[in-house]
């Protein structure tokens, strides 16, 4: 079963990492003219600061996953905090 867990979370983030790749290569500033490169700049960003949460999300939930079903309150605050923590200086940089 942690297998198939495993295969699944592989799957996904491989689907995850090819649609990164091929917005960001759609969105690339050094690909557009040069009146569209601050616009570009911004829409860049924004797309390589949506897939840094996705890895953080897919992070989390690997944890919450390897952790036992009965997990101790104390644990599951300790990674929500540490998700939430990692989000937001993704949002300030």
């Amino acid at each position: 079963r942690e297998r198939e867990r495993e295969r699944e979370r592989e799957r996904v983030l491989s689907k995850v990492k090819a649609a990164y790749k091929k917005k960001a290569l759609e969105k690339h500033p050094d690909r557009m003219p040069p009146n569209m490169k601050k616009c570009a700049e911004a829409e860049f960003q924004q797309v390589s600061t949506i897939y840094q949460y996705l890895l953080c999300l897919q992070e989390l939930l690997a944890l919450i996953a390897s952790i036992e079903e009965e997990m101790d309150l104390v644990i599951f605050t300790f990674f929500f905090f540490f998700f939430f923590s990692k989000l937001f200086y993704l949002t300030i940089i």
